[in-house]
């Protein structure tokens, strides 16, 4: 294999995102406590059922506000789920798929191509909206915002919004995947009348190699080098796209880029774009079902396909 960086695609990230990993989860179950009181308010604020639908115990845990991000993120999530929708959806969901523990940088990004106003997205219209506190919006790195690009970083979400673009990518900070979505849902149930073509689900990944001879290997086993060797002098894998038609009822494609890492040496870079097509120019408030629908069962099959690309030959 060879070192390369990803190609830029409309539907993927504009650069490669590399959160590094960290024990955000096990510090946040360690500053959680798990909700067993009937299903009701506590102090004002929505509680989960102590089992699920299915019977089960509900895992599914509400975070301590000692940390201002936690806090922050836990009352988006349980504004979107009891208020987005008109208080329909009940606040108990299945635990979100976990993707393999042997990845060492992780991220998770929503793409949508449509017709948008980048003047609108500022932490602060972001805190107005009440899906940020006011002081996230305070703490929030602004790059730039004006009538044609809109670029600002929170401690657990990155936003890039040009006009025919809008881009939410997971930071570091993020717990889970599932913060993300409720964030990009809660902004477009606001903007609920933006035209959205297309959208992208995306997770790119980073796994460490047992060894330089894995390597390779398994760069030989994705793209035979023999077809090479007789007019390239020691052929290796630069980058390999691969795309595959739908198989649900949804239109779109996914498409899946393997490349050598960029920052773990040997290793290789996955990437996993589930990318759907809306046809003719939907209001995002109806974009919106399709992704509160199709997000558990995408994180999952792409965590699922990044392991199957590893387990190649």
């Amino acid at each position: 294999m060879r070192c390369s960086c990803p190609q830029r695609r409309s539907c993927l990230p504009l650069t490669p995102v590399t959160p590094r990993a960290s024990s955000r989860i096990a510090f946040l179950e360690s500053r959680s406590r798990l909700v067993t009181a009937p299903t009701g308010k506590a102090n004002g604020k929505p509680e989960l059922p102590p089992v699920r639908r299915d019977g089960r115990p509900n895992a599914r845990r509400l975070h301590s506000a000692a940390d201002p991000r936690h806090g922050v993120a836990t009352r988006l999530r349980a504004r979107l789920r009891a208020g987005v929708s008109g208080g329909v959806v009940p606040l108990w969901y299945a635990q979100p798929p976990m993707p393999s523990p042997q990845a060492v940088e992780r991220v998770h990004a929503i793409i949508m191509l449509g017709s948008f106003n980048p003047a609108i997205f500022h932490p602060e219209w972001l805190a107005r909206r009440g899906l940020i506190e006011a002081e996230d919006a305070d703490r929030a790195e602004v790059t730039v915002v004006s009538d044609d690009v809109a670029a600002f970083t929170l401690e657990w979400v990155s936003i890039e919004v040009v006009k025919d673009r809008f881009s939410a990518t997971a930071t570091p900070a993020t717990p889970g995947p599932e913060f993300l979505r409720d964030l990009v849902v809660g902004i477009f149930a606001a903007l609920e009348h933006t035209p959205v073509r297309s959208m992208g689900i995306n997770y790119m990944a980073h796994f460490p190699a047992s060894s330089v001879e894995e390597w390779h290997a398994l760069g030989h086993r994705l793209a035979p080098i023999e077809p090479w060797a007789e007019i390239l002098a020691d052929p290796g894998l630069l980058t390999l796209q691969m795309q595959g038609v739908r198989t649900d009822e949804r239109d779109g494609k996914i498409n899946i880029t393997v490349q050598p890492s960029a920052i773990v040496t040997p290793g290789v870079f996955v990437a996993v774009n589930d990318h759907y097509d809306f046809g003719d120019t939907r209001d995002a408030g109806l974009i919106l079902d399709v992704l509160r629908d199709v997000w558990d069962a995408s994180i999952d099959r792409s965590y699922r396909y990044a392991e199957h690309v590893l387990e190649v030959g």
